[in-house]
Parts: C-alpha cells; sequence; structure tokens
C-alpha cells in the first residue's frame, strides 16, 4: 500500500525510527488497539503520541485482546507498586505492595534550559560539563565567525545528522541535531543538543559539524531530559499553557538545586527543584506550581514515590488550599469528582 511516514530520528544502526500512517491514520495506534503492541513509555513521550497511544493501549487491556487475553488489573498495579494516594499515605509497604525505595538525597545544581508544550524540562547540570561548555562555545563562536569557514552542507542532511546550525532568534551558531527533513522546502527541524529547544530553519543556516573539536563525543550533549517530581500536570491544553508559563517565568536564568528523587534506565530523570537558600524539598518550585493550579498531585504512586511522604503531604495541603480558592485548573471546581 502507499503509506506515509514521519521520521523523528535514527537509531543507532541508522535505522528510521518514526511514524508509519495508512489512510492517514497512525498505524501503531491500530496495532495497541488490537492489542498486537505495547507502548514504551519513553519513546511515545518523545513521539508527542502518549496520550493517544496510552488510550489505546488500555482500551485493548480492557477488551483483553490480543497479548491482553489474560489481562489482570490487579496484579499489574502489584507489579508496577501503584496504590490508591489514600492508602499511599499510610503505607508501610508491608500488605504485599512493592515495598517502598528508599527516599534518595542527590543535589545537584542546575539550569532550566528549556521548557517543552508538554511540560518536559531541559537540564543543564552545573558543574564540570557547563565549564567545558562554555569553552566549547566560545571556541564554536569564533570558527563560525571566520569567513573561511563558511561552508555548506555537501547535500540534503539526513534525520539523526549531527550539524551546526544559526539560531533565529540570536543569529549564534549551536551544535544540532536533525529532527526532521524537507527536502521540497529546503528546511529542516533542528534539536539543540545543549540546551533543549528546537526550530525548523532553512538548510542555507546548516553547517558540517565535522571539526572534531566540537563533536559530541568530545563533548556530550548537555541537555538532559527531567520532569518535576509528584506532579501531574493539566490535560485540558489551556491549563497546561499557564504551568509551562509558569515554570519558565519561576525558573528562567536561575541556578537552582535539584534533588534527583528518581532516575529511570529508559527516560526522563524526576526532579525536585528548590532555591538555593532553601531549607527542605517541601519549599520547591514543584510545590509553588501546585499552588498555583497548576498540577495536581497524583492519585496513583509509583513505589519510589511512597518513600517521600513528607513531601507528598505537604504538596496535598497545598493542593486542597488552590481547589479552596479555586486557582487554575480548580477554577470551575474539583475535577477530581465523579
Amino acid at each position: 500500500r502507499d503509506v506515509e511516514i514521519d521520521v523523528d530520528d535514527t537509531d543507532k544502526v541508522g535505522g528510521f525510527v518514526g511514524t508509519l500512517y495508512v489512510n492517514r491514520e497512525n498505524f501503531a495506534k491500530l496495532l495497541v488497539e488490537e492489542g498486537l503492541a505495547s507502548v514504551h513509555a519513553y519513546s511515545a513521550e518523545r513521539s508527542g503520541n502518549a496520550n493517544e497511544l496510552n488510550a489505546a493501549e488500555q482500551k485493548a487491556k480492557e477488551a483483553r485482546r490480543g497479548m491482553w487475553h489474560d489481562w489482570d488489573p490487579s496484579k499489574e498495579a502489584a507489579e508496577n507498586g501503584d496504590v490508591d494516594g489514600d492508602y499511599a499515605a499510610n503505607s508501610n509497604g508491608t500488605n504485599g505492595d512493592a515495598v517502598p525505595t528508599e527516599k534518595k538525597k542527590d543535589y545537584r545544581d542546575v539550569m532550566v534550559t528549556h521548557v517543552e508544550e508538554t511540560g518536559k524540562l531541559k537540564l543543564q547540570m552545573i558543574g564540570p560539563g557547563t565549564a567545558n561548555l562554555t569553552e566549547l562555545m566560545n571556541s564554536f563562536r569564533s570558527f563560525h565567525l571566520n569567513s573561511a569557514n563558511n561552508q555548506q552542507l555537501p547535500g540534503p542532511p539526513k534525520a539523526g545528522d549531527f550539524v551546526a546550525a544559526q539560531f533565529t532568534e540570536d543569529g549564534e551558531w549551536y551544535r544540532a541535531r536533525i529532527r526532521r527533513n524537507d527536502r521540497d522546502a529546503k528546511q529542516a527541524e533542528v534539536y539543540y543538543i545543549d540546551y533543549g529547544n528546537a526550530e525548523t530553519i532553512p538548510y542555507s543556516r546548516l553547517r558540517p559539524l565535522s571539526q572534531p573539536q566540537f563533536s559530541p563525543q568530545k563533548l556530550r550533549p548537555q541537555a538532559v531530559d527531567a520532569v518535576l517530581s509528584f506532579l501531574q500536570l493539566p490535560t485540558a491544553s489551556e491549563y497546561l499553557k499557564d504551568a509551562i508559563y509558569f515554570i519558565e517565568e519561576q525558573t528562567a536564568g536561575k541556578q537552582l538545586i535539584a534533588n534527583v528523587d528518581h532516575s529511570p534506565s529508559d527516560g526522563p530523570i524526576h526532579v525536585t527543584l528548590i532555591e538555593q537558600s532553601a531549607k527542605s524539598l517541601t519549599a520547591s518550585f514543584n510545590a509553588d506550581v501546585v499552588s498555583e493550579g497548576l498540577a495536581m498531585v497524583p492519585r496513583k504512586l509509583k513505589a519510589w514515590q511512597r518513600a517521600y511522604d513528607d513531601v507528598l503531604d505537604a504538596l496535598r495541603k497545598k493542593e486542597a488550599v488552590a481547589k479552596e480558592e479555586r486557582k487554575g485548573m480548580w477554577e470551575y471546581g474539583d475535577l477530581t469528582e465523579d
């Protein structure tokens, strides 16, 4: 059949990673709905189709289709360490559920460089990496100011290629990676690997990143994927935009402390962001987002989250106040009611 594809990336052996459309319908969604595939959470989040695919998987589970023919929701909850929020506040992990992991204290100096439309953060870890990045960027700037280095790409770029890209806002050159490529329009979507933002620019503003002193092998990409711990951001677009704007406004240009609460092997790290002068994790930017009614505390908790009882209790109190004052997403009442 004739199909359409969107190429998002390439894997480490050069295979395309992306979305396939049959009759303009996402084929991955069809497979998941029929119980012929399961959702890989990290990949789904990166593609921007997470909500659609997760809903399709839940539909297949409830209909016991395909691979879910003997699906047991209670067994899945136990395996994932998911429990109702009310229980989690009083649980000691001894009733057959997953035992809470130990509360982590892993403080790092960070700066938020970008907030995505989904609410995911891009962080730079302040330290040797950022010092090396500053040195690299000074050399990078000087290199591209030299007219002798005004060399265009030898041909159309491919998804996954590393390039030098001229950022629209300031006209400076940065290390980037090609996400999508439009040969007809002669433009590409680039992802700035050290800062986490992306944009679509013409080929004329791309150059080869073939110089060994600037390569990602010399200095790894400095933008780290992260999400704010213990928060469930709004699904309604208007409130989500308000949440993203608030996070950007509160963190812009500030050197902060991040406690890395959880670092899974296949996804973004979970962090609590606090001011340099803060004395505890309960006085955090995470809590400020909840206080503004721009996020709620999840009703179901993972095993690692249950180790943070004091933090969760403080967040629930702030959520209750935000509900009473009808702030943000609570302006028309309690979203969690039937």
